[in-house]
């Protein structure tokens, strides 16, 4: 184990220690108003030397650290300030003076001439039983002044309990003591440490220094420590690691029978030896459950021993017992509500995380799946035949294309024979598409797929869903999933030609002018793969468009009539407690939106705000944190709308992007580079998270408040009693002494 845990020396070595110790001379530095005088010892951080304060002339003892970069400074830390927080007690040394700034760090500390307990011990062997009584009594209540400031020793042991001047104890050496709110393991010396404290998991517990108590008090009564062997001692230092001691030790105890020795020790009654076997019990539900029972138990024995009144300890020891009880029940209550609370959270806030995760892969699939779907198509050769003989049409004079974002050309390109060829090919197209998603099981549906010309006029449009006007024969130079940049252009101030784009290309989400809908654009520059590669030019662009509410995304559809619309009820469904959502990620006005929330399909069919107005944008404030982790304070922006009261409260969410690869050259794989096209945002309803924790806590403080009831009414007839029997005893008497 770490030095700074537990000690492994012998005894016969630890006297040995402190007489080479005794050799050094000078001190390692000096403290401001005292003289330092005569080495006491050393240890593995330092030495203590006596010294004498120069304005009072005390006596005191001073600590200096001389190995800093081997100190742990948390021990140490906590050490001190628990020593300094405590040092008010009659019972526990205190601290005069702090040097952490100086070369060496130093505390300075009243000295007790006698020495500690196992000095003590080690000289006379074994104490008389009321003496060591009368030691432990003091050492339980400087131990239960500790637990009631909330703070656990953790290392009790003989070598940490200093005697003053009147041969009283004095608790010292807080470096392993926690307080009881923490969770970190403790671990204490073995042979006075609890066999469940032997484990790098466990919590903190008041019954941790009550069975080093009871390890104290046998060691007293005896003059060794319970279960120790030297054969053990020898194993324990010849392991390795830390966990193979701890193993051995646990191992040990749980063989070994209950230490025997004191019961035949003069002096000790069957209280005392009985008190002594409850403090060593393995089993923590054995032994006491806390200091305080420890001192009641020795007050009964000596309040029994020498014959006083019961009647105050009865009065008085049930209340305070029951406030002390009472108190740390509540704040126990509080504590744990805290903890589960805040586990919980943290465990939702992962979940979330890992589901926006997955939806985020699932995504970044299905959009690579299709720009390569769309990449195949552009190189099909019949595509080309009717991509070339339109363009033939065109250069004959025998048709006019549209040259003007906006602009709509005449006569219709349906009428004309090669377009209208290219018009069946391109629905022929979508529909086999559609038709091997439906086989294979993809929920993915296609919007629209779009032939476009270098100068951007539509000359094919396959469409899947009924419009006022086909885009056939209008430009649209102007949209984003031609020309490749992060918005669609202003038609109305557009004076120049634009170049189509020349790699793949995701478009960020679009609302729809035909159906209002939100949609999501996959393009691919169309380049004659039968051209050499000094010859390849751009001769237009290949688009598939998907409508956002239709694609396959884990978040939930609330329920719909047979004509498409929301059911009365459906919004409160509980698929509505947790959901996904998808927001726009590149670049441009619309970073941030929400285009697809279960709301846009609620409101949808009521709603004749467009999809710009209808969808709100997340703060970029909440950007960076909902990636980075998530928040636990999340309101949702269309909680405030109408129809938003189903998204009212507060939410557990956590963000992820999708990132799409992009090849800009398919012959040169390097080319390849991530686009982060959406965010994927999972959040979910705090209160269903941490509800059930409130009220399971006020369901333990109604329980807590009853049992109070019940233990005031037994409390006060068992009161009523003892009076009655009490006055009945003094009638007696009283009529006894008059006959």
């Amino acid at each position: 184990m770490p030095e700074d845990y537990t000690q492994h020396q012998s005894v016969d070595e630890q006297w040995m220690a402190e007489q080479m110790s005794l050799q050094a001379v000078h001190p390692p530095g000096e403290v401001p108003g005292y003289r330092i005088e005569q080495l006491l010892g050393r240890g593995a951080y330092g030495q203590v030397w006596v010294g004498t304060n120069l304005n009072t002339g005390a006596k005191v003892a001073v600590k200096f650290y001389l190995h800093r970069e081997g100190v742990d400074w948390s021990l140490l830390s906590r050490e001190v300030k628990h020593m300094v927080r405590m040092s008010a007690n009659r019972f526990i040394v205190q601290i005069l003076e702090v040097g952490w700034a100086s070369e060496p760090p130093y505390y300075v500390m009243e000295y007790l001439e006698n020495g500690s307990l196992e000095e003590l011990i080690r000289v006379r062997g074994r104490l008389h039983a009321q003496e060591a009584v009368g030691l432990i009594h003091d050492i339980a209540r400087g131990l239960n002044h500790l637990h009631g400031r909330g703070i656990l020793h953790c290392d009790l042991k003989p070598a940490n309990i200093l005697l003053d001047a009147e041969w009283r104890p004095r608790l010292a050496d807080f470096g392993q003591s926690r307080t009881s709110a923490e969770s970190t393991a403790s671990l204490g010396t073995p042979f006075y440490m609890a066999p469940e404290q032997a484990d790098l998991n466990a919590i903190p517990d008041a019954q941790w220094d009550v069975y080093a108590m009871g390890a104290i008090l046998y060691c007293m009564l005896v003059g060794y420590a319970p279960h120790r062997t030297d054969e053990l001692s020898a194993r324990m230092n010849s392991l390795p690691g830390i966990l193979e001691r701890l193993a051995l030790y646990r191992e040990h105890l749980s063989k070994q029978p209950p230490p025997r020795e004191h019961h035949r020790v003069p002096g000790v009654d069957k209280e005392l030896a009985t008190l002594v076997d409850r403090c060593l019990a393995l089993r923590p539900e054995d032994r006491y459950a806390n200091v305080q029972q420890v001192l009641e138990s020795l007050e009964r024995r000596r309040t029994r021993r020498s014959r006083l009144p019961l009647l105050l300890f009865g009065l008085i020891g049930p209340l305070l017992m029951l406030m002390v009880m009472g108190f740390f029940s509540s704040r126990g209550i509080g504590l744990a509500q805290k903890e589960s609370t805040d586990q919980l959270t943290d465990w939702s806030l992962r979940s979330n995380a890992f589901a926006a995760a997955l939806a985020a892969r699932s995504l970044e699939n299905e959009l690579e799946r299709l720009l390569r779907r769309l990449s195949d198509e552009s190189r099909q050769l019949p595509f080309w035949e009717l991509l070339d003989a339109c363009q033939n049409t065109h250069q004959q004079g025998l048709v006019q294309l549209a040259r003007q974002p906006g602009e709509t050309t005449r006569p219709d390109l349906n009428s004309v024979d090669s377009f209208q060829q290219l018009q069946q090919y391109v629905d022929g197209r979508l529909k086999a598409w559609s038709d091997a998603e439906q086989r294979e099981g993809s929920a993915t549906h296609f919007s629209s797929l779009l032939v476009l010309d270098r100068t951007g006029t539509n000359i094919a449009a396959a469409i899947d869903e009924p419009i006022e006007s086909s885009p056939v024969g209008k430009n649209f130079a102007y949209r984003s999933y031609f020309h490749g940049g992060d918005r669609d252009l202003d038609p109305a101030e557009i004076d120049r030609s634009i170049e189509p784009m020349r790699h793949p290309h995701i478009t960020p989400p679009f609302a729809s002018t035909s159906t209002g809908r939100w949609k999501l654009a996959l393009a691919i520059p169309l380049v004659d793969p039968a051209a050499r590669a000094d010859q390849r030019q751009v001769r237009g662009v290949l688009a598939l468009t998907i409508n956002l509410g239709e694609f396959p995304f884990p978040g939930p559809s609330p329920a719909r009539d047979a004509a498409g619309s929301p059911t009365a009820g459906s919004s409160a469904g509980p698929s509505l407690d947790r959901f996904a959502v998808l927001l726009s990620a590149l670049p441009g006005p619309n970073q941030g939106m929400i285009v697809e929330h279960p709301y846009l399909r609620l409101a949808s069919d009521v709603d004749a705000s467009t999809p710009e107005t209808r969808s709100p944008t997340i703060p970029p404030t909440l950007w960076k944190p909902l990636r980075s982790g998530g928040i636990t304070q999340y309101v949702d922006p269309f909680a405030s709308r109408d129809q938003g009261t189903p998204f009212q409260g507060r939410w557990i969410a956590a963000m992820e992007p999708v990132r799409v690869a992009i090849t800009a050259d398919p012959d040169r794989p390097e080319s390849e580079f991530p686009v982060e096209a959406l965010w994927v945002l999972v959040q979910e309803r705090a209160d269903l998270v941490t509800n059930p924790v409130q009220r399971l806590g006020e369901r333990l403080r109604q329980e807590g408040i009853i049992a109070l009831l019940t233990f005031l009414s037994v409390l006060l007839t068992l009161w009523v009693a003892v009076f009655r029997m009490l006055r009945a005893n003094r009638v007696n008497a009283q009529n006894g002494g008059s006959g």
